[in-house]
């Protein structure tokens, strides 16, 4: 029965049916003499232990997964995702989140995953959030990651890989595989509309090595634009390579198929929207007995209690004439019964479509809970639009004309960096209007004190963009990069553990090599003060041939009237006093300092521009280190 309980659900060939037939009358006939006592007993002891330990490994996998989800149900902060969770993964783990075009590969781009999309809405394994109710209180809670939330196992079938694909290796090491099927349902036990998902886990050794996690398409269901969607591109396939693409789709209904005619109905549209050349290809196959999942059966998929069944856990995937489809992708776990042959009950689950929904929910979320994020988002499009495509609004050409006179003005701006080439008087140093190259290096001293924050970008609080780039992009391109960052970083109240016991932050925990060191590196703000001020004196002193102030003045704006990148640094200049303050908060929060405490610095960093903000990072207090 265990012999065929892996083979049953395969084509199996004749020689497959020999040898079972073979197995179990050899088994029948064990006491038939004491030769064949003796001959045949050691083989069965050998395959019974066989056996028992693949179900036993089968069974250890089940509750590693279990004890995982468990995990997941009981976070409170995130420093429990990296001490408690990421324990379950192998290093080099993959995690396929079909709500996103890319795998995650590696335990740490894991954790960043994880901690990423914590409170949003996207896929239930990636973002479960159970913060405190005050917390929640806190930041409004009005998305479904502020609800606080539990994965709720409504089907689960384990054991080894049964499918004889061709294409794997012989001498592969067999790996366990736990397929689960859930919904999510908050704390109360209300369960969350379109939260039903599947998840494929690969384990080797009692580690993840891969997950594929699927979850049901969002109301209302598409039902069958997905498929129309496929008959109509399969016209075109032919005229497409797909030999690099990778294999998705999606399409979902919003009523269960009971009975075997709305089956048939079923499966005749599918069979009418489909081209021939499409077929479902299998990567995985999982089986066990029925029984041996009892207390895990879909309650909208009641079986008879006499049941002796199996259940098929399968990833698969479509393809057209061998050619892998694109969002094709998708997960489904069957029950049969053995006195029959037949399907009960079949849960299918494919893939989102075209655009995952991953990243944008993200977003949405991120507005939702905080509006004011949407000052920096708005003045960031009409700033990209003013300053780099707009015809009128500023003075001077777009950037499309390439302007040849523009890109010599960025040149010799750039060589002048800092004033160094002018006030060593070297030979290639260009002569430039003192005003302008005084804004320019009083703007680049300015973005790089945003260096001084670094530490908002840790391995416990991830931003959507990294904020090392970002300040790197800001010494070329100032607010188009300061602006997308402010509407989409992480705020660090999201990560506070609670009200009464903060997060200790250390220098080690911020992201990278080279970041910690510059964020608390004390000479950084007396140094870009001092480059601040001599730019302004240098504007209003240096190159005599430019005449006293109020000539210098008129010439200045001269030239702005037809310049479009010195009036865009003024432009800068603006938006940089504006939005100086908006990390001094949160910088507070991971320094220890409450709300009531230094409220002089924090009002002279918010309100003072440039010169507040460089007094802030020389006197705030510094962050410990771990060996101290």
């Amino acid at each position: 029965f265990l012999l065929f309980t892996g083979l049953s659900n395969k084509n199996i060939s004749n020689q497959q049916q020999k040898l079972l037939s073979l197995s179990l009358s050899s088994s029948s006939s064990l006491f038939a003499t004491p030769l064949n006592t003796v001959q045949v007993s050691s083989s069965t002891i050998a395959a019974t232990r066989t056996i028992a330990n693949k179900n036993e490994s089968s069974k250890q996998s089940q509750e590693i997964i279990k004890s995982f989800l468990n995990e997941m149900n009981k976070l409170q902060s995130n420093k429990e995702i990296d001490k408690n969770v990421m324990k379950y993964f192998d290093e080099n783990v993959e995690f396929i989140d079909t709500a996103f075009y890319n795998p995650i590969q590696g335990k740490d781009n894991l954790l960043r995953h994880f901690l990423l999309f914590r409170n949003s809405d996207v896929t239930a394994l990636s973002l479960q959030n159970n913060m405190k109710k005050k917390q929640q209180q806190k930041r409004g809670a009005r998305a479904l990651g502020d609800v606080k939330r539990n994965i709720v196992i409504d089907d689960i079938v384990s054991g080894l890989d049964t499918y004889d694909d061709e294409t794997k290796n012989e001498n592969q090491q067999q790996q366990d595989i736990v397929c689960v099927q859930y919904h999510v349902e908050q704390i109360d036990g209300g369960i969350i509309p379109d939260t039903l998902g599947m998840t494929f886990y690969t384990l080797c050794g009692n580690k993840i090595i891969r997950v594929f996690d699927v979850l049901e398409p969002p109301s209302p269901k598409p039902g069958d634009a997905g498929l129309k969607l496929l008959n109509n591109a399969s016209k075109i396939l032919k005229l497409l390579n797909l030999d690099n693409a990778n294999d998705d789709d999606s399409n979902e209904y919003p009523n269960v198929f009971n009975g075997k005619e709305t089956v048939k109905n079923h499966y005749d549209n599918v069979a009418t929207c489909l081209p021939n050349s499409f077929r479902f290809k299998i990567d995985s196959m999982v089986t066990m007995p029925t029984s041996s999942s009892a207390g895990f059966l879909p309650n909208f998929f009641p079986l008879p209690n006499n049941n002796k069944g199996e259940k098929i856990g399968l990833q698969w995937h479509v393809e057209s004439n061998g050619q892998v489809l694109p969002f094709t992708r998708g997960l489904s776990i069957y029950t049969t019964d053995n006195t029959n042959n037949l399907i009960q009950t079949a849960v299918s689950i494919p893939e989102p479509a075209v655009i995952k929904p991953g990243i944008f929910n993200l977003i949405s979320n991120q507005f939702k809970n905080e509006p004011s994020r949407i000052i920096p988002a708005f003045i960031w499009i009409m700033y990209m639009y003013i300053v780099f495509f707009s015809d009128g609004i500023l003075p001077g050409a777009n950037a499309l004309t390439l302007e040849q006179r523009t890109w010599e003005e960025v040149r010799d701006l750039s060589l002048n960096f800092f004033l160094v080439s002018p006030v060593l008087n070297l030979p290639f140093a260009p002569t430039v209007h003192p005003m302008l190259e005084g804004v320019f290096n009083l703007l680049l001293a300015w973005a790089g004190l945003f260096a001084g924050f670094l530490s908002d970008e840790r391995k416990d609080k991830p931003n959507i963009l990294p904020f090392g780039p970002i300040v790197i992009g800001m010494q070329f391109l100032t607010s188009a990069f300061l602006l997308p960052y402010l509407a989409l970083r992480t705020s660090e109240v999201d990560f506070d553990d609670s009200d009464n016991e903060r997060s200790i932050v250390y220098r080690e925990d911020i992201s990278g090599s080279i970041q910690p060191l510059v964020s608390e590196w004390k000479p950084l703000a007396p140094f870009l003060g001092s480059v601040g001020i001599s730019s302004i004196v240098w504007a209003f002193i240096a190159r005599p041939e430019f005449g006293n102030l109020n000539e210098r003045y008129a010439s200045f704006c001269d030239l702005l009237s037809i310049d479009r990148v010195g009036s865009s640094f003024l432009v800068d200049l603006a938006i940089f006093a504006l939005f100086q303050g908006s990390f001094v908060d949160d910088d507070m929060k991971r320094r220890g300092v409450k709300s009531d405490e230094m409220v002089l610095l924090k009002n002279v960093a918010k309100y003072v521009p440039f010169f507040g903000l460089a007094c802030y990072l020389n006197f705030r207090p510094v962050l410990p280190s771990k060996d101290e």
